[in-house]
């Protein structure tokens, strides 16, 4: 299930474990607390966690992959061999924000979002370069992060992780920059 494309080590069993166990309370659990629809993660959850020890990092740009969504099935997270359960800002940056940016994907992989979306940014969005863009100047262009900026489905899937993972104070700095 690994993309070949990238040097991967393994995740180790006990970070794995760890992992898991986060996974379920606080993503699938707080989900699960919050819907209407209690089968709604049934529906449109993932069926596939895979857990990756190392980052994948895209030689080009040099830019790293946290997460992958697969087929409206799968979700990658890599760097489980750095889980620190103790550091809650390395946590959400890493993991949280990389599990709802990635289920994000996966929602909109099995259930359409509005297609007007796409259009809110156009001429803004820039797909070889965003990576050179401050936080700043990703919020004054309307984005939450410079990935953001990179296409319209990134967009909408980092406004979701963003908007659930980002303290007020956080959020309240995005605006204030945009």
């Amino acid at each position: 299930l690994s993309n070949r494309n990238y040097n991967l080590t393994p995740a180790e069993y006990q970070k794995s474990v760890d992992l898991a166990v986060l996974c379920k309370y606080l993503w699938f659990d707080v989900y699960q607390s919050v819907v209407e629809d209690k089968k709604f993660l049934a529906k449109y959850g993932p069926r596939i966690i895979h857990l990756i020890g190392s980052s994948a990092i895209n030689a080009a740009n040099g830019t790293e992959l946290l997460g992958t969504a697969e087929g409206g099935i799968m979700i990658t997270l890599y760097k489980v061999n750095y889980l620190n359960p103790t550091d809650f800002t390395t946590l959400n940056e890493w993991y949280f924000e990389t599990m709802h940016h990635e289920f994000a994907h996966v929602l909109h992989q099995t259930k359409t979002y509005p297609k007007e979306f796409d259009s809110v940014s156009v001429g803004y969005y820039d797909a070889l370069n965003w990576q050179d863009r401050s936080n700043k100047t990703a919020n004054m262009l309307g984005f939450v992060t410079p990935y953001a900026s990179s296409e319209a489905r990134e967009d909408f899937a980092e406004t979701i992780a963003r908007y659930i993972t980002m303290t007020d104070k956080e959020w309240n700095t995005v605006l204030a920059n945009a």
